[in-house]
């Protein structure tokens, strides 16, 4: 479990509290996990949050699937650059809108 650097509260006296976070599970649905950690929705290009496949939009049915086969997995590391260059420029990369208040508490 990593830790946060946590949120830092001044109070009208001047005296400060520092409110550390650690999450330990989340249950939450796709579309709320995506939300959640700010994230294209699972049925969005490259929504897989396991791995870096883009998926393939069916013609035949408004959905994207993955299809089973070898794709460069997600990691700790990648997902972490990737929220890093989407708040840099602004833009999505790949799965990440940008970092969120949580982006250090998740493994």
């Amino acid at each position: 479990m990593k830790e946060c650097l946590g949120i830092t509260v001044t109070l009208g006296d001047g005296r400060t509290l520092t409110f550390q976070v650690r999450v330990v599970q989340v249950v939450a649905d796709l579309p709320a996990k995506a939300q959640l950690l700010n994230q294209l929705q699972f049925n969005g290009t490259y929504g897989c949050s396991k791995c870096e496949h883009p998926g393939v939009r069916l013609e035949i049915a408004p959905v994207r699937v993955y299809p089973y086969g070898q794709y460069q997995l997600r990691t700790t590391e990648s997902v972490s650059q990737q929220a890093q260059e989407a708040e840099e420029i602004r833009t999505p990369v790949l799965i990440l809108a940008i970092k969120t208040l949580f982006s250090n508490c998740l493994k």
